[in-house]
């Protein structure tokens, strides 16, 4: 941990100008902030990049710009602070962040997005003061028995294993020195100790999962696991009880698990698992992030999986070199396009793009011109999957804060071009999914008012 008590966490959250103040610690010369901050910026370049920060300096002032990823990453400091690692930069999630323990909210709402939330590290950006990546281990656990359950019941993890049995006849690979010995019982004299492969699910890795298995039941017990993920893993937790011996005493594992790709995919998932869980607490240390814009997506996917008759996923229109021309620009352009979803809806195709960004709010010293240029290639770009696909209506659902569904309808010729602002509270899903259904059905019978 860092030894400079005097300079504080940094936090913030998604899209937000932070105008941040460097530390009185560090300038030796206060009369000329300027080149401490370009010094500053410079330190903090890779830190900066891998939370897609946009960092500058704009009258005498330190902006920093976050987008949609959460996380944490140290922070250097020039001069005084000699270009060292002096404390940490933690983003949270601007919708949400109201919550008392915002990682706990988060996780539960990846859970019901059906999004793993690992999140990804760097073992390269090491951090100073927190205590990196706040992700609970009974999320870690919960994979490890979900895992396990699937290569329990596919039965694909077996391998030969050498055991000694006592056999009644001399077959295969005897210990003649052992039934030497053994011979002077009569007893045991049709007695013959043989070593034989047996294939069996009792072998060394699978007895190490079973140590790292007892541990993720240890924690999925704890009074600090929620009930809700308890509940999850009951049913699962009974399945292994019957299947396998879970032991009530726990073993730490420290080496990973080798991932072969002659392996099941179900082996190989489980020990991806397994390695997330022994991982988990050594990671702490490391810089980590989410990318909250796909968890944001996937949770508007799941409103949307309820509320319309047909929705297709990342549907890719293709990008094709038409032969005899030259292509020194064309081959720069984009492989395919890729709206989020294309949905069907009382016989109208929609296209629907969930942007996780900040249109309903301004961002700190943001002008109306500034505004505008924000959403301006959003509309261009999903007017133009309307044209590609023959649709006539499109959708744009963007976070907001609150809890009440928020709606904006406008029109570009014959395109009806609406805005959802969706709250991000998932225990209200089902009023969201009922204004959402609402909402479309307005939106298509203004179309057919207009045709």
């Amino acid at each position: 941990m860092g030894k400079d008590k005097h300079i504080s966490i940094v936090e913030t959250s998604t899209f937000t100008d932070l105008i941040y103040h460097l530390p009185n610690t560090i300038l030796s010369d206060r009369r000329n902030p300027s080149d401490y901050q370009m010094a500053f910026i410079e330190l903090n370049r890779e830190a900066f990049a891998y939370l897609n920060i946009e960092a500058f300096q704009l009258r005498e002032e330190l902006h920093l710009i976050t987008n949609g990823y959460v996380g944490a990453v140290p922070l250097r400091m020039p001069q005084k602070g000699s270009g060292k690692a002096s404390t940490d930069l933690i983003v949270k999630p601007r919708y949400g962040a109201q919550e008392t323990n915002w990682f706990a909210w988060m996780s539960e709402l990846s859970d019901f997005s059906g999004v793993n939330l690992t999140p990804e590290t760097d073992s390269r950006l090491k951090l100073t003061r927190s205590e990196g990546t706040p992700t609970p281990r009974y999320l870690m656990a919960q994979e490890v028995i979900k895992n396990m359950v699937a290569v329990v019941k596919s039965r694909d993890w077996q391998m030969f294993k050498n055991e000694r049995k006592q056999l009644e006849r001399p077959v295969g690979n005897v210990d003649w020195s052992r039934y030497a010995r053994q011979s002077a019982d009569p007893q045991k004299r049709l007695l013959f100790p043989t070593n034989v492969n047996v294939m069996t699910q009792n072998h060394t890795e699978f007895e190490r999962a079973l140590n790292v298995l007892s541990e993720a039941v240890q924690i999925i017990n704890s009074r600090l696991t929620p009930n809700r993920i308890k509940q999850n893993c009951h049913e699962d937790l009974a399945f292994l009880q019957h299947q396998i011996a879970v032991s009530g005493h726990v073993k730490h594992e420290s080496e990973p698990f080798h991932i072969q790709k002659r392996e099941s995919a179900d082996v190989q998932q489980l020990k991806g698992a397994l390695n997330a869980f022994i991982q988990q607490q050594t990671k702490r240390e490391y810089s980590w992030r989410i990318d909250f814009s796909m968890l944001f997506e996937r949770y508007v996917q799941r409103l949307l999986a309820n509320t319309v008759n047909q929705v297709d996923n990342n549907m890719r229109i293709s990008h094709t070199l038409t032969p005899h021309y030259g292509h020194q620009v064309s081959q720069l352009m984009p492989k395919y396009l890729e709206p989020d979803m294309v949905a069907e809806f009382a016989g109208y195709k929609i296209v629907l793009d969930a942007k996780y960004k900040s249109y309903f709010y301004v961002r700190y010293g943001e002008d109306y011109e500034s505004q505008k240029e924000r959403i301006r290639h959003d509309i261009h770009q999903i007017i133009a999957y309307t044209s590609l696909i023959n649709a006539q209506i499109a959708i744009i659902m963007a976070p907001v804060d609150g809890d009440e569904v928020v709606e904006e309808v406008s029109t570009y010729d014959q395109v009806i071009i609406g805005v959802l602002g969706i709250p991000l509270d998932y225990r209200h899903v089902r009023d969201y999914e009922n204004n959402i259904r609402l909402f479309l059905e307005k939106i298509v019978e203004q179309k057919i008012t207009t045709n």
